[in-house]
């Protein structure tokens, strides 16, 4: 398993407080840019941030009329969906006979948020928790470096061996590169980097990711999901595009 970024070099590690502003400055140099390209260059740009403006407010209204305050609506059966009274909160905790299964995608992305949470507050214990669940996950790795898509918490086995990099797993690899640039802690590196180069080896399919069997490598499914949008963002930060 190779050690070492197959890279010029690593994503530069960024402080927590100047990530905001190299954000800011990022998109003022995107828009001074554009504007100073050529008359397609700008009117493309400028379409495509109406339309995703356009798709954001289709989305926002809709859920407004007919969802709120509810998590989420189905539209086929036109009932609701509550995740606090449905899976637990603060108060009762988790439901009596609620599933334990979880996906890898809900366990891995703690390590953003609670390590975020940790410096804010000066409270270790978040990110400490996270990173013990971090460190489970990472230890189910199949052979070949790629986990699953759902497991169970009680047993700790997988239940879904058939994985990719949308649904069920898509936060795990965006939030562990994230955690390494933001935190700058070379563990996070390491299990993203040894992940990254497993999916390109197993996951992608010409231009295409599908998903496959994490024990064998062999494809099971070949679909395009919404999910898997994130994924050129996290090849820009490791330079790969």
């Amino acid at each position: 398993m190779p050690t070492r970024s197959p890279w010029a070099s690593r994503p530069a590690v960024a402080p927590v407080r100047l990530v905001a502003v190299a954000l800011l400055l990022g998109a003022l140099a995107a828009d001074a840019a554009a504007t100073r390209s050529d008359g397609y260059g700008h009117a493309r740009r400028q379409y495509m941030r109406n339309k995703v403006v356009e798709m954001f407010y289709h989305a926002y209204d809709n859920y407004m009329a007919y969802a709120f305050p509810h998590d989420e609506l189905k539209p086929l059966t036109k009932s609701f969906t509550d995740s606090l009274s449905e899976l637990g909160n603060l108060n009762h905790g988790v439901m009596e006979n609620e599933t334990t299964e979880t996906s890898t995608s809900g366990c891995g992305s703690l390590i953003l948020k609670m390590g975020a949470l940790s410096r804010l507050t000066g409270d270790s214990r978040y990110e400490a928790a996270a990173l013990r669940a971090l460190r489970k996950l990472w230890s189910m790795r199949s052979s070949l470096n790629l986990v699953g898509s759902t497991f169970d918490v009680l047993s700790g086995n997988w239940i879904e061996y058939s994985s990719g990099i949308g649904a069920g797993v898509d936060s795990f690899y965006e939030y562990l590169i994230k955690a390494y640039i933001l935190f700058g802690s070379d563990e996070y590196w390491d299990m993203f980097h040894s992940a990254y180069l497993a999916v390109q080896k197993y996951f992608r399919h010409g231009p295409w990711y599908h998903e496959a069997d994490i024990r064998t490598g062999e494809a099971t499914h070949s679909q395009l999901t919404s999910l898997q949008a994130f994924w050129p963002g996290v090849q820009v930060s490791v330079r790969e595009v």
